[in-house]
């Protein structure tokens, strides 16, 4: 079975073609934009140093025959390191491609996105067929809002470039999400699905992860929850069920579904599988008066006047049915006598709170 990274990346770390040797050989030291200003000074610190010579860099420099992989992942970690240091750099410009996009991507991290966005837009002019200088052009513009035709013209660029790269879809579905271009952003999204299709059956939980997930995050940030469902929807159950991330993403979106609906009863900190426990999530006295906790119900302050209060108050379902709400009005009196932590005049509309009953009685207390 093939790699990710062999699905998703169309060519090889350094470009390895007649292109890119025609390139190579049109580099000269006249050309301000990618030659070293000293060049010595480059080849200093790229496989001669002894800094950083590791193994495989020792026995390329001895003509010993290396594999290209793990060559070329150590000549990564190297250059890396280098491309960290503005003063290095600044004596020695980059000259390969796969260096500008390590400088570019250094520059993103230390939050430099103009510089950034101007280093992937030189890659561009030299490789119009580089989808990861396409997307990272557009992500590093899309970070300063900057040039909001070139962000959506590179965002889809990289996409036409490698449509099987599940993060070019979706930033360029969160940048659509952003925007408010919502209707984009489903087309977008039910694109991505088909481009990405053998790669979910190949590799789902990766895919997931890099698509669905990060768009569902957005959404739900967002409130778009009927969007968000339809995204999660997508994502196989035991794909959802074993990921933190997803199942983080469900209990949110249900408590944001409870919500919108005016029956939410339980704050966003307490997650859905917990909801309807038979012990309450706050701390009440296990007997009062003598008397056995019988039955506990979730509530929302709706309402607090002079006379008294309005609470919404949940249910647990049985038999797999949906819970019940329903309205109960306290007077003030009533619930002072009852609580065990706040008294009215301290409620404030949209707080939770939790009852429980005692004995067969039914004494009520509050928190």
């Amino acid at each position: 079975m093939a790699s990710p990274i062999s699905l998703f990346r169309h060519t090889g770390p350094f470009r390895a073609s007649a292109g890119y040797a025609r390139r190579s050989a049109s580099f000269s030291s006249s050309s301000s934009l990618i030659a070293p200003r000293n060049l010595s000074a480059w080849q200093a610190v790229s496989l001669t140093s002894t800094t950083y010579g590791s193994r495989p860099c020792r026995a390329y420099q001895s003509g010993q025959p290396k594999l290209a992989g793990d060559l070329d992942a150590d000549l990564r970690f190297i250059a890396e390191e280098l491309l960290l240091d503005d003063a290095l750099v600044s004596q020695a410009q980059p000259f390969f491609i796969e260096q500008l996009h390590l400088r570019g991507r250094s520059l993103s991290k230390q939050k430099r996105h103009s510089d950034a966005a101007e280093v992937f837009r030189q890659v561009v002019e030299l490789d119009p067929d580089d989808d990861y200088a396409h997307h990272y052009r557009a992500f590093n513009l899309d970070w300063i809002a900057e040039d909001q035709p070139t962000i959506e013209v590179e965002y889809q660029r990289a996409i036409d470039l490698n449509p099987r790269h599940p993060w070019w879809h979706s930033r360029w579905i969160n940048y659509l999400i952003t925007v408010g271009k919502t209707t984009d952003a489903r087309i977008a999204f039910a694109n991505a699905t088909e481009a990405l299709q053998e790669a979910m059956e190949s590799h789902p939980e990766y895919v997931y992860r890099s698509l669905h997930s990060w768009v569902a995050a957005l959404l739900l940030h967002r409130g778009q929850l009927d969007f968000a469902r339809q995204v999660l929807d997508r994502v196989p159950q035991d794909v959802r069920g074993e990921h933190r991330g997803f199942v983080a993403l469900g209990e949110k979106l249900a408590a944001m579904e409870e919500a919108r609906r005016g029956r939410g009863v339980f704050p966003l900190s307490v997650p859905a599988s917990q909801h309807w426990r038979k012990s309450p999530h706050l701390d009440f006295p296990p007997q009062v008066e003598g008397k056995d906790l019988r039955a506990w119900y979730p509530a929302r302050v709706e309402a607090v006047s002079g006379q008294g209060i309005t609470l919404i108050v949940g249910k647990p379902s049985e038999n797999g049915s949906p819970p019940t709400y329903g309205r109960i009005n306290l007077s003030n009196e009533r619930f002072d006598a009852a609580t065990l932590d706040e008294r009215t005049a301290d409620l404030r509309p949209k707080q939770f709170l939790e009852l429980a009953f005692y004995g067969d009685e039914g004494v009520l207390k509050i928190r």
